[in-house]
């Protein structure tokens, strides 16, 4: 905020101020004008005091002043946390093919372990089918037995399954202790074209913005672009080009006929802390009020950049006298030092290693694998007592 001398032009014009009335920042549907751009069309304001994105087809509607804020749109989604594994917390730390490995390594152990029971029973041995694979799942579990009584090939097959025992909990535990310390890494998602490939997600922006234009101006301009260099190279323009990941983004929201795009800031915030939301707005707005929310993650990949600035309707007096204004606090130093006390705090934080306590329900998946085996030695017990009752009962 500055304080303007009382007999300029500019402190007259300044006699009332107040929100705008559809919350909008300004674009154009259906030919009509809306939000902050739209009052200045239709005379109901001298001035549109917010840093308006500075764009073709708003420029002419309006007059802005001199580019004062230099900004960039930023994706942000919500940073995964332990929370969001209360099911895969345990699992995780293999991928899918890992565990599958191992269950075929189990199953492998215990093929091979009855071979050697079957053969060593022909040559004197004798132990049971039941007990042997009931001590080769013990000694996957790092369990030991009496080697002194068992074969020579099973003994190797003991050493065996204890040595991968030691193997695979030594890589599972790391993995485990890691991700309960630290929390989970990061989303693999990166760009809009991540987004646009991932069914689960959804992209939204701030209704009346100036990114509707953006995304029709610059996919037209880099579709022109690379149309122009495929006759030059006899080529065509990749499925992944720029052009076509604007055009797939704009009409993936244009689609679901923008549903999701939301009335304000909080509103995108609200979603995406609550759904697979992913919002798009501008860096200096978000990363100003929400910089230090360590619950967010703006992606790496910035769009957009341009220039932003003050509105005023076409052919205002005024505009002379507030760039006049503008070019002061430029060369005075004061618009620097009000950009630096409003600098957008970033989230590099948020990345810096910190524990937290485990909650109660990261733990619940192994409170109710307890809670289960206890259940099926009871039904197991009941079953035993069933049969034992039946094969003691007289036959007829």
């Amino acid at each position: 905020m500055f304080t303007l001398p009382e007999k300029s032009q500019a402190a007259k014009a300044l006699t009332h101020c107040e929100r705008v009335r559809d919350g909008g920042w300004g674009s154009q549907v259906q030919g009509e004008w809306g939000g902050m751009v739209g009052e200045l069309v239709r005379g109901e304001a001298d001035i549109a005091v917010a840093a308006l994105d500075i764009t073709h087809k708003r420029s002419t509607a309006v007059d802005f002043l001199l580019g004062f804020l230099y900004s960039k749109y930023q994706l942000v989604m919500r940073r995964p946390s332990s929370s969001d594994y209360v099911w895969t917390a345990y699992t995780k730390q293999m991928e899918n093919r890992a565990w599958a490995a191992m269950g075929a390594v189990v199953v492998l152990s215990l093929l091979v372990t009855t071979l050697v029971v079957i053969c060593s029973g022909r040559r004197g041995h004798h132990i049971s089918l039941s007990d042997t694979l009931i001590t080769v799942l013990g000694f996957l579990m790092g369990q030991g037995g009496n080697v002194g009584l068992m074969p020579a090939s099973l003994c190797v097959v003991a050493v065996t399954c204890l040595l991968l025992h030691q193997l695979l909990l030594a890589h599972y535990n790391s993995g485990l202790i890691t991700a309960l310390a630290v929390g989970p890494p990061l989303t693999l998602i990166s760009n809009l074209n991540d987004i646009n490939r991932n069914p689960s997600l959804t992209l939204g922006y701030v209704k009346g913005s100036s990114l509707t234009e953006h995304f029709k101006a610059t996919c037209y301009y880099l579709l022109y672009h690379e149309i122009f260099l495929s006759f030059s190279k006899t080529s065509h323009p990749s499925q992944d080009s720029p052009a076509q990941v604007y055009q797939e983004t704009y009409q993936s929201v244009e689609s679901k006929n923008f549903k999701n795009v939301v009335g304000s800031l909080e509103e995108g915030i609200e979603r995406v802390l609550k759904e697979e939301y992913v919002f798009m707005e501008c860096e200096a707005s978000l990363l100003y009020k929400y910089g230090q929310d360590c619950r967010l993650y703006c992606l790496p990949e910035a769009y957009f950049p341009s220039q932003a600035s003050f509105a005023l309707p076409k052919g205002s007096p005024l505009l002379p006298v507030f760039n006049r204004l503008v070019l002061e606090m430029q060369s005075s130093g004061v618009l620097r030092k009000l950009q630096e006390d409003w600098a957008p705090r970033n989230m590099d934080n948020c990345n810096q290693l910190h524990t937290e306590p485990i909650q109660l329900k990261i733990l619940f998946t192994v409170y109710l694998v307890l809670c289960s085996g206890m259940v099926i030695s009871v039904l197991v017990l009941i079953g035993e007592i069933f049969i034992a009752r039946l094969m003691k009962a007289p036959k007829p």
